[in-house]
Parts: C-alpha cells; structure tokens; sequence
C-alpha cells in the first residue's frame, strides 16, 4: 500500500488482498486466479523481480499471435552475478511437457516467466492444490501447457529468480514439503494416464527424485518407509537422475545400508552448503 502512494493514477488499477491468517502459496494464487478480470494473468513471487518493460512486451507478443501462453526467458540472480536461463519451446507437446516434468532444458515448471490467457485456467479448471506449496507450479503449468492450443516465445530475459538466500524453503526443504511432491506426481499421473509413455517416464524419473530426496532430507525415523515408496523405481535404472557427488551414497540408502548412508550424507550436504556459500559471494 505505501507503493502505491508513489503512483496515485494507478490506484483504481490495483486490487490488494489480504488473508486474515498466512495460508500458504497456493491459497493465495487460488485467491488471486478467483478475482482475476484481466485477459491474460501473470504471477510474481515476493522475493523475485520483473524488468519494466517484461508485461508490455509480453502482452504485445500474446496479443499478435493470438497466443494462449507466451514463454520468456529469465535470470537465476545471485549476490553478485546472474545467470541466463534460455526456456526453448522448439519441441513436441509431449517432449515439452516431459522436459518441464523433469526440469530439463524447456520453458520451466515455473508460472512467473508465463503470461497466460485467463480463459485457459477458466475453461478447463486449472487450480493449484490447496496446501501444497512447493512444487505447485508444476500441476498448474503442466496442465497449461497441454491445454493450450498456441505457445509463443520472447528470446529475451525478463524475471530476475532470486536465489541469493540459501534458506530459502526451495534450498532446503523439510521431510513433509518434500513428500508433499509425492502428491504432485499423483495428480499429473492421474491427469495425463496412459496417453504419453514419454510422460509417465517423465513422472517417473521424477518420483525417483523426489524419493531420493526425502532420503536425503529426512529424519532417520522415515527413512525406512521412504524406501517402501514406490519400490518399482529402482536405483540402477534411474541414478543418472541424480547428481555425481550423490550416486555413491544414494545406492547405499536405496539397498538399506541406512547407518552409512546417512555417515555420507552429513558430509556431503555439509560440503555442498559450504561450497554454495562461496559460490554466491563470488
């Protein structure tokens, strides 16, 4: 509100909504999406940031080509660099919404680099999950994207992602935001069934990840149920998944030499909080 003082002819432009208590990311979307009248529908994250120009631009894309969603590129801004994020969208349906599943190169889980048609969330019902609030974005873009009917792109980088706070929850989440992933790779499984075997591999690939996380991320006294999830999704099949400096340490947590396990994962999550650290001062 004091912000807006700075512009008083944009305040009838301007609705502020505020939850009596704090429910959560994906409340607050639902709560957004719900009062939306605009046309097309952007989100932005409290810590992140927009270049001036991003919705002028992206707006006049969408409105040129007709398009459902248009796709921009973005930083990943530490303390004192950035990085170029490039979202192609040269792909198949299936292969993009795979490569969005699995987090590879493609226009990302996330909704803030999208400014999307509002008709879209409307005709097909497209909401977050209630209470889930970390790994979110992925139920809403997934469906986006296999909804829409045209896609355009703008080569250039607008939304600054803020990672220079290593406490964010994304860094370092608890046992229970990282099961709740588990919910999110229910849901898409359910919505796209058996249409795609490129997409259930996908889910799949990404099971793997979430499970090895919660290994990783958990107390000792889940472990041993983390390891009864989806015991289809064996360690051979999926290590290149994971990250180098984690293969050895994760075949010994998925064959149940837990006590070794968890010896290795203090010293690597240590090494990499450390190594981080340095990387972002740099």
């Amino acid at each position: 509100m004091d912000l807006l003082k700075h512009y008083p002819s944009r305040q009838s432009q301007v609705m502020v909504v505020d939850h009596k208590e704090n429910m959560g990311l994906a409340a607050a979307r639902i709560t957004a999406l719900n009062l939306a009248k605009g046309e097309y529908v952007i989100h932005l994250d409290s810590d992140d940031y927009f270049e001036r120009d991003m919705l002028e631009r992206m707006y006049a894309t969408a409105k040129k080509q007709n398009a459902d969603i248009v796709v921009a590129d973005y930083f990943l801004s530490y303390k004192k660099r950035e990085i170029y994020i490039h979202c192609p969208i040269n792909q198949d349906k299936n292969r993009l919404i795979s490569n969005m599943i699995c987090n590879k190169e493609g226009v990302g889980r996330m909704v803030w680099n999208k400014l999307i048609k509002r008709e879209l969330y409307e005709k097909y019902s497209v909401r977050p999950l209630h209470g889930i609030n970390i790994g979110e974005d992925m139920i809403v873009t997934a469906q986006l994207l296999f909804h829409a009917a045209s896609i355009s792109k703008i080569d250039r980088a607008f939304a600054h992602y803020n990672r220079s706070n290593l406490n964010t929850y994304t860094s370092s989440p608890s046992y229970q935001e990282v099961i709740n992933r588990f919910t999110v790779c229910d849901f898409l499984s359910d919505f796209f069934g058996e249409q795609s075997h490129e997409i259930t591999d996908a889910i799949n690939r990404h099971r793997f990840q979430i499970k090895a996380m919660a290994l990783i991320y958990s107390p000792h006294i889940h472990q041993r149920q983390i390891l009864s999830y989806h015991p289809q999704l064996s360690y051979q099949k999926y290590r290149h998944e994971l990250a180098w400096y984690w293969r050895y340490p994760l075949k010994l947590g998925f064959n149940g030499n837990l006590r070794t396990f968890n010896m290795f994962r203090t010293i690597v999550l240590k090494l990499r909080t450390a190594y981080r650290y340095c990387r972002d001062l740099m």
